[in-house]
């Protein structure tokens, strides 16, 4: 972007910026382009005389001594006064950015108000502060554009972390209790029962842009089964915690819902901790990015093969979003 000034057709005289020292040649006469003279630019931006003839109107309402031109278009006289101190960056010696905006950019904001291709603007007073970047500085014409980040969070969750669903707010009214691992007095584990669908609770923001989210599940049969390989079955539900709203007590709001996670396979005849991972895309999920969840994770039947027998425990829930 270049950065010149023009003298207005009607004047009759070459047009003096008294306290920067330099001449506009008359009648339609302009400088030469000084876009990358840095230090004539701040100068220029901090002149209160070249404000005063960019605005005085000396030829009617709009029709000033001066004009200033960014190489294509001349900025409307109405925007000098916000134009003029963001010369230095309209040049491209640096980049406006508005990182406290409380709206998205629009048309507006556009060449003559600052910004410039390569802008950015970030919506500060929402919870996922989405950012959008400037394509087009047209004036009055500005297209700006939402930046989709792929967001990796990481939640990592041990027994004595998870939240305990012991009242009607939680969907399953039924808590997996905490006890000392009965090999590993050391570790606390969550105990859920084979008979009876018991869980756990915890909160989980997804952030803007996450298009799946990965469980890690640390866990072993409490008690050994000789009778051959077994499963447990575990089940998600989730409710939103909306801004500026209520939770619905159902946990049945637009954003809640519930999902079946694979089986988890347990070895025949061992008590062994084992690792187990599942990916699943949170469109399959039925979460919406941007969202903050109360999250209940349980026990069920499993959907294939033979329920493993007693107790399941559980060390620690990671959930990773990216």
């Amino acid at each position: 972007m270049s950065i010149i000034l023009k003298s207005h057709a009607s004047t009759v005289a070459d047009v003096l910026i008294k306290d920067v020292g330099i001449k506009v040649p008359q009648a339609g006469g302009q400088t030469e382009d000084f876009t990358s003279n840095r230090a004539l630019l701040n100068t220029l931006s901090n002149s209160a005389n070249l404000l005063t003839l960019l605005t005085d109107d000396a030829f009617g309402a709009g029709e000033s001594t001066l004009i200033l031109n960014d190489g294509t278009d001349d900025i409307e006289q109405a925007k000098c006064v916000n134009y003029l101190p963001n010369i230095i960056l309209a040049a491209g010696a640096g980049v406006l950015n508005d990182y406290g905006a409380t709206t998205a950019p629009g048309a507006a904001q556009d060449r003559p108000a600052g910004f410039s291709v390569g802008s950015r603007c970030i919506i500060t007073a929402l919870v996922d502060k989405p950012s959008y970047v400037s394509v087009d500085d047209t004036d009055e014409a500005a297209v700006w554009r939402r930046e989709l980040f792929s967001q990796h969070s990481r939640l990592q969750l041990f027994a004595d972390q998870l939240d305990s669903p012991n009242s009607s707010d939680w969907k399953v009214n039924a808590n997996a209790p905490a006890d000392a691992d009965t090999n590993n007095a050391g570790l606390t584990v969550r105990r859920f029962n084979d008979t009876i669908e018991e869980g756990v609770g915890f909160t989980l923001f997804v952030p803007a842009g996450v298009k799946k989210v990965s469980f890690d599940i640390c866990s072993r049969a409490e008690t050994a089964d000789a009778a051959g390989a077994k499963t447990v079955g575990n089940k998600l539900y989730f409710r939103e915690i909306p801004d500026q709203g209520v939770a619905s007590a159902t946990w049945a709001g637009t954003n809640d819902g519930s999902y079946v996670l694979a089986d988890i396979d347990i070895p025949n005849n061992t008590e062994d901790w084992q690792h187990d991972s599942q990916e699943v895309s949170l469109a399959t999920l039925g979460m919406v990015a941007g969202t903050y969840y109360q999250c209940e994770f349980t026990r069920v039947a499993p959907g294939a093969g033979v329920n493993l027998v007693n107790d399941w425990s559980l060390l620690s829930l990671v959930l990773e979003t990216s």
